[in-house]
Order: C-alpha cells, then structure tokens, then sequence
C-alpha cells in the first residue's frame, strides 16, 4: 500500500469514529432529557390528583339497639311475628277494647313505632262495637260517642216535626247493629219549604190558587183543586229527586160541594200508596207524611161515592188542598229540581 493510499484510509476511520461519538452523545441526551420530562410529567399528575379522603357517615341508631315496628292494623300473631322479626324480646301484653271496624287487629301500641330498645310492650286489641242509642242527643256528644270508638262521622240535616233541632233523630248503621268506620247521623234542622204550587208537574196541570184564596170564610195562602169522577180519579205528579221531605197540608171539601159528597187523598211515592185520607167535611183537617227518599211523587184523588147509593149521587168530588207545602231542611229543599 502506497502513502497516500493508507492516509486515506486513516481518515476513513477516524471519521467513522467521530459519526459513532456522535450518535452515541445525541442518545444520552435524548434518554436524559425524557427521563426527566417524564419524572416531571408524573409529578404534576401527582399534584393535580387529590389525595383520597375517607369520609364516616355518623350511625344515628343506636349501635346494636332495636327499634319498634309499627304494628297496628295487624293481628295479634302477625305482631307477635313483627316483633320477634325486629328482634324486640320485651314482655308483650294485651288488652282489648270496643272499636270500629275490623275486629282482633291492633288498634294502638306503646311504645310507638320508631322507639328503641323496649323494655315492655302494650297492644289494645280491637272487638266489635256496637252503635250506641243516641236518638235525642245532641249532636256533639253523639260525634264524640262514635268517634271515641274509632269511627268517622257523616252528618246530614233533616227535618223532623217535633223534634229538637240540633238533636239526633237516626243513625246508620242503626242503635245495636255493628259498628262500621263510617257512621253516619241524621240530625233535626229547622224546616225550610217550598209550596207545591210552585214546583212543575210531571203529569197533570193543577187547578190552583197561587196567591191568598178564602175557602168556607178562612184566609190560606194557597190552594190546588181536585174533581174526581166516579170512572177518573185526579192525578197530579212532580219530581222531587229524592230528598228527605215531608207534605204538609189541610184538606176540605170544596165550597160548592153537594150534599153526600166524598173523596180520599192518595199520596204515592214512586208508585207505592204511603198514606191517605178520607175527605168528607167542609172543615179543613190536617195532612202531614214523610217523604223521605221518595223520587216521584203522586197526590191521586178519588171519588168514594158509590154510584149506586142514591138515585142522583154527586158526579164529583170537590176536594181541595189548602196551603200545600214541601218542608225541609235547607239542604234537602235545595235538592228539588228548580
């Protein structure tokens, strides 16, 4: 090999050296600075992210305690079963007392529910009640009466002739029969009216003295007139919608009635007879009936002269109704139809 052959070979080398130097510089560099961006990147991680905090939720109970179950409404081996469920060992004892409704079920507990660790337990066992007599009493005390045994109370005002407004008058369920949770109670209010010559009939078009008619000499404010012959009784009829009423009225003869004249008032609610009376005098005499519950209502009035009686018997009977009136509390008088 020449000189200058083996100069350039040398170079050659030390070249190649100088590039291995260089890459192996570039390497550390480059794996320092990562592994210090990366020590870096941790320990910001590490800042950001809270440390985790264990938070204790305070226990309100009493730590091995026991509480009592609600029982009421339960029979007694179902609270027996509820309270050995819960884990309550304290001694149960029973008493029983006179309630509406269902019959051997807890109506009431000591301690109540929710009470820890008891140290006894009382029940009170319902039995059946019955509904007491309160017909005549006042309202106030029968309420109390009903509602002491558990019952609720629905009132609804009546009127009554005689009795005591503000008194009872009926009950439902009625005196002795079992006690139910709803009881309700007819109680006496002063009466309310609407006379009858005012209220649209259903059938029939009355014959009727709306303003102060006399009538064999006596003043009444109203008055309606039937005249029935022997085949064609007089009907009239009128809706009242089922309220609790009464009819009151006087009933007479009419002024130009014959001699030998006869009739009788029918009143019908929803077809059945509920009362009559027989006319055969020129002095008034009273009607007074109940209709209570009635949905329609009939005043029929017939002739009762026996065609038969005489040679020439009266064709007709005059008969008329004086004063004719609805009575009412003033919720059962709102009820008829306007």
């Amino acid at each position: 090999m020449s000189g200058r052959s083996g100069r350039r070979l040398w170079w050659l080398i030390l070249a190649g050296a100088l590039v291995l130097v260089l890459v192996t510089a570039i390497g550390i560099a480059y794996g320092a600075g990562w592994g210090a961006a990366n020590r870096a990147g941790n320990a910001t991680r590490a800042h950001d992210v809270p440390a985790e905090r264990v938070i204790s939720i305070p226990d309100f109970g009493q730590a091995g305690g026991t509480e009592m179950p609600d029982v009421r409404g339960l029979t007694l081996e179902e609270a027996r079963q509820a309270l050995g469920d819960a884990q309550i060992t304290a001694r149960i004892t029973t008493q029983e007392r006179p309630a509406a409704g269902r019959s051997g079920v807890v109506i009431q507990q000591s301690p109540i529910f929710g009470a820890a660790n008891p140290a006894a337990v009382l029940l009170v066992i319902a039995q059946e009640a019955k509904v007491p007599d309160v017909i005549g009493t006042p309202i106030q005390d029968a309420i109390d009466a009903m509602q002491g045994m558990g019952a609720r109370v629905q009132q609804v005002k009546v009127y009554r002739p005689g009795a005591t407004v503000g008194n009872v008058v009926a009950t439902s369920p009625k005196a002795g029969e079992g006690l139910t949770e709803m009881v309700t109670l007819q109680v006496a209010d002063a009466p309310s009216e609407r006379r009858l010559v005012d209220l649209s009939t259903l059938q029939g078009y009355p014959s009727a003295d709306s303003d102060t008619v006399a009538i064999h000499g006596v003043s009444y404010g109203s008055a309606m007139y039937f005249s029935p012959s022997h085949d064609d009784p007089a009907d009239l009829v009128w809706n009242l919608g089922g309220a609790d009423l009464y009819l009151s009225a006087q009933f007479v003869l009419g002024e130009d009635a014959e001699a030998g004249e006869r009739g009788r008032i029918e009143v019908r609610g929803d077809g059945e007879l509920i009362d009559s009376f027989e006319v055969t005098s020129t002095k008034a005499a009273k009607l007074e009936t109940s209709l209570a519950g009635v949905q329609t209502l009939m005043i029929r009035v017939v002739n009762t002269v026996d065609p038969e009686s005489s040679d020439d018997p009266p064709w007709r009977a005059n008969v008329v109704l004086l004063n004719p009136v609805l009575l009412g509390s003033y919720e059962q008088i709102q009820r008829l139809p306007q």
